[in-house]
């Protein structure tokens, strides 16, 4: 009877415990996927409303914005289209035909920020706060750099402190960029935005 139990017992924790294991490690979209007739690799990271992708180690991401369950677009029209979690299909813009990628085990720790080795030589760019779903264009000028929202036409202008990469507008407002992030500080300190730098180029933004 004993022997039965402890069976039992046995049992019942492979059969309720191991698939949620199974399930909760491959049901994350995100890391090292390849195109196995190549050996083409490239790294995916899902966030807020859409997903990062690059296609090497040291490239930068790019963003794709979420069209509809399981369909993500750039802004040159390329898309990545998920089958699951394991398996994704990138499509070339005007291609009809995609690449088919399966996912490479293990994956990254999905408590890991995807944009820590993305450190940004310079603040130009297009950057977003993945918290606010707020993209931010930012132009460097002689004086330090000018910024705008990217559904705005309205400039900002932010002069260079001198020390620390801080930029401050006339209102007292401020901006901190130490290569991996660029923080806003509203005036006062009442609230503060922090955007992660997603292209070095924002054309059509």
């Amino acid at each position: 009877m004993k022997t039965y139990i402890i069976f039992t017992c046995v049992w019942l924790y492979l059969f309720v415990f191991t698939p949620q294991v199974s399930h909760s490690q491959s049901n994350v979209l995100g890391g090292e996927y390849v195109h196995v007739p190549n050996s083409k690799s490239i790294f995916i990271e899902r966030i807020q409303n859409g997903i990062l992708y690059k296609s090497k180690p040291n490239a930068p991401w790019v963003f794709f914005e979420k069209q509809r369950n399981n369909l993500f677009l750039d802004r040159k029209g390329n898309r990545i289209e998920v089958v699951n979690h394991d398996e994704i299909i990138f499509v070339k813009r005007n291609s009809r035909r995609g690449l088919h990628f399966v996912k490479i085990f293990p994956q990254y720790d999905e408590n890991t920020i995807p944009y820590e080795n993305n450190i940004s030589q310079r603040p130009e760019g297009l950057w977003f706060d993945d918290q606010t779903d707020t993209y931010l264009v930012v132009v460097e000028t002689r004086d330090g750099i000018k910024v705008r929202l990217k559904d705005s036409r309205l400039w900002y202008n932010y002069q260079n402190s001198g020390q620390n990469n801080t930029y401050f507008s006339a209102e007292g407002n401020s901006y901190i960029w130490n290569g991996q992030t660029l923080e806003y500080f509203h005036q006062n300190n009442t609230f503060n935005l922090r955007f992660y730098k997603i292209a070095d180029n924002f054309d059509g933004f």
